[in-house]
C-alpha cells in the first residue's frame, strides 16, 4: 500500500482519490461513507482490478483504475469528479456528499441515504437508486438515462436540468423536486407516482409513462407530453392550458375540471376518459378516439374535433360554441341540454345520437347523418342541412325557424311533431312518412316536397307555398290551411284531409282522388277543374266554394253544406252521394245530374241553380226546390214527385215524360217548357207562367191553377 506522502505528491486526475478522516481513537474513526473503519487517518486503494473494502454494512467497489477517496473534515464525503462506474454503495450513508461531475455510470445506491447531496453535471446512467432518499439532493444537469429510481424520496431536490431519459421513477416522491419543468422526462416511466401539485410547466415528457400517476393539481402548462401513457392516470383540476398531448394514452385517465384551454391532443387516444366540467376552450382534439368518453358540462367552446371519434360520448350540457365537429362521429353520443351554437358539423356522423333540447342554432349540419337521432325540442334556427339525412330522426317540439333543409338526402319518416317550421324552406325535400303533427308551417316553402304518407294532423300550413308538392296519402286531420295556394300541388290522392280550415284556400286543379275532407272547412276554397273522384266531403263546409269543371264522380257529399257553391259544368256527378246535403243557391249550371245519388234526399235544394243541367231521369222526388234555377235544364223522364218547386225557374227545361205528380209549381216559370208525355196530376200550378209550353200527351187530371201568360 502506498504512502500518505506517496497520495500527496500524486496528479489529481479521476483516476486517484484519496481518503482523508479526521483524528479519532484508533478503530472508531468513519470511512468515507459513514461506516467504522479499521485504522485512522488516511486510507488509500489503488488496484489494477476492483478491490472491494471489508465492512459489514456494504461493500464498496473502486473500479480500474485506481481510486483514491478524500473526506472532509466532519464525515461528508467529496467525491467530484469521481469515477465510481459501477460502484457498490447501496445502503451508504451520504448525507451532503459531493459527486459533482462525477461518473457514476451503473452505480447502486440502492436505500442509500444522499439528502442534500451534490450531483450536479453528474452522469448517473443506469444507476440504481432504488428507496434512496434524495431529499434536498442537487440533481441539476444529472444525467440519469435509464436510471432506476423507484420509490426515491426527491422532496425539494433540485432537478433543473436533469435529463430522466427512460429513468424507472415508479412510485417517486417527486411532486415537490425543485425545476421539474426545466427537466427533462421524455421516456421515463413515471407509474402510480404522485406528481399532486407538481409544477411542471413548460416541461417534455414526450412517450413518459404515467399510467396510474396522480397527477391531481399539477400544473402542466404548455408542457410537451407528446405520446406519453396516462392510462387511468388522475388529472383532476390540473392545468395543461396549451400542453401538447398528440397521440396520448389516456384511456379512462380521470381529467375533472382539467383545464385543457388551448392544447394539442391530436390523435389522442382518450377512451372512457372522465372530462367532467373541463375547461377546453380552442383545444384540438383533431382524429383523436373519445369514444365512451364523459365531457358532460365541460366547456369545448371553438375546440377542434374534426375525423374526432366520440361514439358513444356523454356531451351533456357542454358548451360547444363553434366548435369543429366536421366528419366526426358521433354514433349514439349524448348532447342533451348542450350548447352547440354556430358548430360545423358538416358530414359528422350523429346517428342515433342524443340531442334532446340542444341548442344547435346556426351550426352547419351539410351532409351530417342524423339517422334515428333524437331531436326533440333541439334549437336548429338557422342551421344549413343541406344533404343531411334525417331519416326516422325524431325532431318533435324542435324550432327550424329559418333554417334550411332543402336538398336535404332523406327525412323520411322523421318525427317532426309540434316543431316551429314557419316561413322554412324545404323546397324539394324527400318527407315522406315524416310526423308533423301540430308543427308550425306558416309560409313554409314545401315547393316540389314530397310528402307522401306524412303526417300534418293539425299543423299549421297556412301562407304555405305547395307548388308541386306530393301530398298523396298524407293526414291532414284538422289542420289549418287558410290562404293557402293548393293549386299546383301535384296531387292530394288517398289523402286524410278531415276538419280542415281551407278557408279561402286555392286547390284549382289539385288531384283529390279518394281523399277524405270530411267535416273540413273549405268555405270560399276555389277547387276548379280538380280531380274529386271518390273524394270524402261528409259534414263538410264548402259554402261559396268553387268546383266548377270539377270531376265528382262517387263523391260523397252526405250532409255536405254547399251554400252558394259554384258547381258549374261538373262533370261526372255519376254515383255522388248528395244524401242530407244542403245546396241552397248553389250554381250546378250545365251539370250532368242524371246518376246522382239520393239528390231526392237533399237537406235543401231551394235556390240551387241548375241551369242547362243534365238532370235525366234523376230522382227528386219530395225534393224542396223552391226558388231554383233549372232553366234549359234537361229534366227528361226526371222523377219530381211530390217536389216543391214553387216560384222555380223552369224555363225551357225539358221534362218530356218527367213525373211531376202532386209537385208543387205555384208561381213557377215553365216559358217554353217541354212537358210532352209529363204526369202532372194533382200537381198544383196556382200562379205559374205557363207561356208556350208543351203538354202533348201530358197527364194534367187534377191539375189546378192553370194560367196561361
Amino acid at each position: 500500500m502506498s504512502s500518505p506522502q506517496d497520495l500527496k505528491t500524486a496528479p489529481k486526475p479521476m483516476a486517484s482519490v484519496a481518503v482523508k478522516a479526521p483524528e479519532k481513537p484508533a478503530g472508531t474513526s468513519p470511512n468515507a461513507f459513514g461506516r467504522p473503519g479499521t485504522s485512522p487517518g488516511t486510507t488509500s486503494v489503488v488496484a489494477s482490478t476492483p478491490v472491494v473494502s471489508k465492512t459489514p454494512v456494504a461493500q464498496v467497489t473502486t473500479p480500474s483504475p485506481a481510486v483514491a477517496v478524500t473526506a472532509a473534515a466532519g464525515g461528508v464525503p467529496h467525491l467530484a469528479r469521481c469515477n465510481l462506474m459501477g460502484a457498490e454503495l447501496s445502503g451508504a450513508s451520504m448525507p451532503g456528499a459531493k459527486f459533482t461531475g462525477s461518473e457514476l455510470r451503473g452505480t447502486q445506491l440502492n436505500r442509500a441515504d444522499l439528502t442534500g447531496a451534490d450531483f450536479a453535471g453528474a452522469n448517473a446512467q443506469q444507476s440504481s437508486m432504488v428507496g434512496a432518499n434524495l431529499e434536498r439532493a442537487n440533481l441539476e444537469r444529472c444525467v440519469l438515462r435509464y436510471a432506476d429510481l423507484r420509490e426515491a424520496r426527491m422532496k425539494q431536490a433540485n432537478v433543473a436540468g436533469a435529463d430522466f431519459w427512460r429513468a424507472t421513477l415508479i412510485n417517486t416522491d417527486i411532486r415537490h423536486a425543485v425545476g421539474l419543468e426545466q427537466a427533462r422526462l421524455d421516456g421515463a416511466d413515471l407509474s402510480e407516482t404522485n406528481l399532486g401539485g407538481a409544477q411542471i410547466a413548460g416541461g417534455t415528457l414526450r412517450f413518459t409513462t404515467l399510467r396510474g400517476a396522480s397527477c391531481v393539481e399539477a400544473n402542466l402548462s404548455r408542457a410537451n407530453l407528446e405520446g406519453a401513457d396516462g392510462h387511468r392516470a388522475d388529472f383532476s383540476d390540473a392545468v395543461l392550458s396549451g400542453a401538447v398531448l398528440e397521440k396520448a394514452k389516456l384511456g379512462e385517465a380521470s381529467m375533472l375540471r382539467v383545464k385543457l384551454d388551448g392544447a394539442r391532443l391530436r390523435g389522442a387516444h382518450l377512451v372512457q376518459v372522465k372530462l367532467q366540467s373541463a375547461q377546453a376552450d380552442g383545444a384540438d382534439f383533431e382524429s383523436a378516439d373519445l369514444t365512451d368518453a364523459n365531457l358532460s358540462e365541460a366547456s369545448l367552446q371553438r375546440a377542434r374535433f374534426t375525423g374526432a371519434n366520440l361514439r358513444g360520448a356523454n356531451l351533456t350540457m357542454a358548451n360547444m360554441t363553434g366548435a369543429f365537429l366536421e366528419g366526426a362521429n358521433l354514433w349514439r353520443s349524448n348532447l342533451r341540454g348542450a350548447i352547440v351554437k354556430d358548430a360545423i358539423l358538416r358530414d359528422a356522423k350523429l346517428t342515433r345520437a342524443q340531442l334532446t333540447d340542444v341548442d344547435l342554432s346556426g351550426s352547419k349540419l351539410e351532409g351530417a347523418d342524423l339517422r334515428r337521432a333524437d331531436l326533440a325540442k333541439a334549437d336548429l334556427s338557422g342551421t344549413d342541412l343541406w344533404r343531411a339525412n334525417l331519416a326516422d330522426a325524431n325532431l318533435a317540439g324542435a324550432k327550424l325557424a329559418g333554417s334550411s333543409i332543402r336538398g336535404a338526402l332523406n327525412i323520411r319518416d322523421a318525427n317532426l311533431a309540434g316543431t316551429d317550421l314557419v316561413e322554412i324552406s324545404l323546397e324539394g325535400a324527400e318527407l315522406q312518412g315524416v310526423n308533423l303533427r301540430g308543427a308550425n308551417l306558416t309560409g313554409a316553402n314545401l315547393e316540389n316536397a314530397d310528402l307522401t304518407g306524412a303526417d300534418l294532423r293539425d299543423c299549421t300550413l297556412t301562407n304555405a307555398r305547395l307548388k308541386g308538392a306530393n301530398l298523396r296519402k298524407t293526414d291532414l286531420t284538422g289542420a289549418n290551411l287558410e290562404n293557402t295556394d293548393l293549386r299546383h300541388v301535384l296531387n292530394l290522392k288517398e289523402a286524410r284531409i278531415r276538419s280542415v280550415r281551407f278557408v279561402n284556400a286555392n286547390l284549382a286543379g289539385v288531384q283529390l282522388q279518394s281523399a277524405d275532407l270530411s267535416g273540413s272547412d273549405l268555405s270560399g276554397v276555389a277547387l276548379r277543374r280538380s280531380s274529386l273522384e271518390l273524394c270524402n266531403f261528409t259534414g263538410a263546409k264548402l259554402v261559396d266554394a268553387d268546383l266548377s269543371g270539377s270531376n265528382v264522380q262517387g263523391t260523397v257529399l252526405v250532409d255536405a253544406d254547399l251554400t252558394g257553391a259554384n258547381l258549374r259544368d261538373v262533370v261526372h256527378f255519376t254515383d255522388a252521394d248528395l244524401r242530407g246535403s244542403r245546396l241552397t243557391r248553389v250554381d250546378m249550371s250545365g251539370a250532368n245530374l242524371s246518376q246522382v245519388k239520393n239528390l231526392t234526399e237533399a237537406h235543401d235544394l231551394s235556390g240551387i241553380v241548375l241551369r242547362g243541367a243534365d238532370l235525366r231521369g234523376a230522382r227528386l222526388s219530395s225534393a224542396r226546390l223552391s226558388g231554383a234555377d233549372l232553366a234549359g235544364a234537361d229534366l227528361h223522364e226526371a222523377d219530381l214527385e211530390n217536389s216543391n218547386l214553387e216560384k222555380a225557374n223552369l224555363s225551357d227545361a225539358d221534362m218530356w215524360n218527367a213525373k211531376l205528380a202532386g209537385a208543387n209549381l205555384g208561381s213557377a216559370n215553365l216559358t217554353g217548357a217541354d212537358l210532352k208525355q209529363a204526369n202532372l196530376r194533382n200537381s198544383d200550378l196556382t200562379g205559374a207562367i205557363v207561356a208556350n209550353v208543351n203538354f202533348t200527351g201530358a197527364d194534367t187530371s187534377g191539375v189546378k191553377g192553370i194560367a196561361a201568360s
